[in-house]
């Protein structure tokens, strides 16, 4: 099993979100780390952190860490923040991912729900929403599967269909929605280390 767990990303990862009663505020690496029993754990999620951000600030400290786990969530500001490029987060994200596992570490990553389905915007902004969040998802779909990472397809996957797990901005999953994450990661990586 895996020795160091490090989280880099986003908001995603920094665990913002509302408190459910009944489910503690507490980010979903943290919630896996425990329940896989990693003692040497990282959360360096940053909340607005764009891909750019992630690699060149992010990335250094995860590799500095000699992680054997990394887990990435990025994308989302990069939209948000009118900073998508197709090409960019392309040729970012695969050199994380690709810096990452030439280390040895294990990557985990996942696509991004489409949030702009729930969130209140002018109907133009989310139809460029949508063609960016589809764009986003093919290119870390297809790395997942060129780099063999642990990965979740949350854009269709049941905890982010499932709207009380989402937070009232209806962009961030709330308390709950951050369990169902971890348990689906733990669920997965279990699979993924007895294939191994």
């Amino acid at each position: 099993m895996y020795k160091c767990y490090v989280a880099i990303g986003d908001s995603l990862t920094e665990g913002f979100g509302d408190v459910i009663e009944g489910f503690e505020k507490s980010p979903w690496p943290d919630l896996l780390s425990h329940s896989l029993g990693i003692v040497d754990f990282y959360n360096l999620g940053k909340s607005g952190y764009r891909t750019d951000e992630i690699l060149k600030e992010l990335l250094p400290q995860a590799l500095a860490l000699k992680p054997d786990l990394v887990s990435i969530t990025a994308g989302g500001n990069d939209m948000i923040q009118l900073k998508w490029s197709k090409k960019q987060y392309e040729q970012r994200m695969r050199y994380m991912i690709e810096t990452l596992t030439s280390q040895g570490a294990s990557v985990m990553t996942c696509t991004l729900p489409f949030f702009t389905k729930h969130v209140k915007a002018p109907l133009y902004k989310k139809i460029i929403g949508n063609f960016w969040l589809k764009q986003c998802n093919t290119v870390i779909s297809n790395l997942a599967t060129q780099y063999q990472t642990i990965h979740i397809d949350f854009a269709n996957h049941q905890c982010a269909l499932d709207l009380t797990n989402w937070s009232s901005d209806c962009i961030h999953p709330n308390s709950k929605g951050y369990a169902e994450i971890a348990n689906a990661y733990h669920e997965l990586i279990h699979q993924h280390s007895n294939r191994l």
